[in-house]
């Protein structure tokens, strides 16, 4: 086998040689290529038409992958952590459209964010979610409680959730944190960032990025995500080695150094029976965390899916408290 047949967005069909894939992507052999059926060309790989048609090398790769060929890119602008096999072991995206989206247009997608309002004088709770829920989950009970307590809220939706376009990107995504804050239209110092189970990442990203963000509120947040990782694939499924893959964690999802960087009032929330993510994660965030002003509360009831619903009263009592003294 010395080529693959390859289909394009305008319903004409073409070819690729192994030679050529080889130069794109670690990966590819014959052999390997063998696994593919001939017969069952791979689709939209290109953009454009005509005489504007061109290889599109991400959506390539994710063909090969849909076609069952593991590979990355060999030009060293693929990013392990945007690996398309984490996104759908790791993520949980579900399509449903959102009524009133604010728009955030980011790298290859636009995300479907909500926000109870236009920019105001009040300040501003900037809530990162877990990977099974959607923005609009938060919608009915949990803003209003935010909103008595004196803040606006925006919720920031993924990649490919709700009614984002695109696919969870695990590093791209630490991008569009910077794209949420300027679509918030409020300054930075008016923020509160808020992140629940991996939204914990994002929320901790956006005071690395804004430290003069007002506050920080983990809630069963992750301190270790090669531990995370380690739960749901291996490394060779990455055709990668379990030392590059830390090594890709460290460089971007370091929690204890961008912690310990933000000396900003600090909240961590957690379940002590957190079945998902243990309580030593809050542990591991509230010893790195470089704020004199910072409380570790954590909760007898629940585990990592019912923390809020059972404990309700007193976890809103110590979000309005904090909340209170902010402003």
């Amino acid at each position: 086998m010395t080529s693959i047949r390859v289909s394009f967005p305008d319903g004409t069909a073409g070819e690729l040689s192994i030679d050529y894939l080889r130069l794109i992507f670690v990966g590819i052999s014959p052999e390997n290529m063998m696994r593919i059926d001939a017969a069952a060309p791979l689709e939209a790989c290109t953009v454009g038409e005509g005489v504007n048609k061109r290889w599109h090398p991400e959506l390539l790769m994710d063909a090969l992958w849909r076609a069952g060929l593991p590979c990355r890119l060999n030009d060293g602008s693929f990013e392990l952590l945007d690996h398309p096999l984490i996104g759908r072991r790791y993520f949980f995206p579900q399509r449903v459209p959102l009524p009133d989206a604010v728009e955030v247009p980011v790298r290859g997608a636009t995300l479907a964010c909500w926000r109870s309002g236009p920019p105001s004088d009040r300040p501003l709770f900037v809530h990162f979610h877990g990977n099974g829920e959607l923005v609009h989950h938060w919608i009915p009970d949990f803003v209003p409680a935010i909103q008595a307590m004196g803040y606006d809220v925006f919720l920031a939706e993924y990649r490919g959730y709700g009614g984002s376009t695109g696919r969870p990107l695990m590093a791209s995504m630490l991008d569009d944190v910077s794209e949420i804050v300027r679509a918030a239209g409020v300054p930075a110092d008016r923020i509160v960032a808020f992140g629940r189970s991996i939204g914990s990442l994002y929320a901790t990203e956006l005071v690395r990025r804004f430290p003069e963000a007002a506050g920080l509120i983990l809630e069963s947040g992750i301190s270790d995500l090669s531990q995370r990782l380690d739960r749901y694939l291996d490394a060779h499924e990455l055709q990668t080695s379990w030392e590059r893959l830390s090594s890709a964690v460290s460089q971007h999802f370091d929690q204890p150094s961008k912690l310990r960087d933000y000396d900003g009032p600090t909240l961590i929330l957690h379940a002590r029976n957190d079945h998902l993510v243990g309580f030593e994660h809050a542990e591991a965030n509230h010893r790195a965390s470089g704020s004199s002003d910072k409380l570790l509360v954590g909760f007898e009831k629940g585990d990592h899916n019912s923390i809020l619903a059972v404990n309700a009263p007193a976890y809103f009592e110590h979000l309005e408290r904090f909340l209170a003294r902010l402003f």
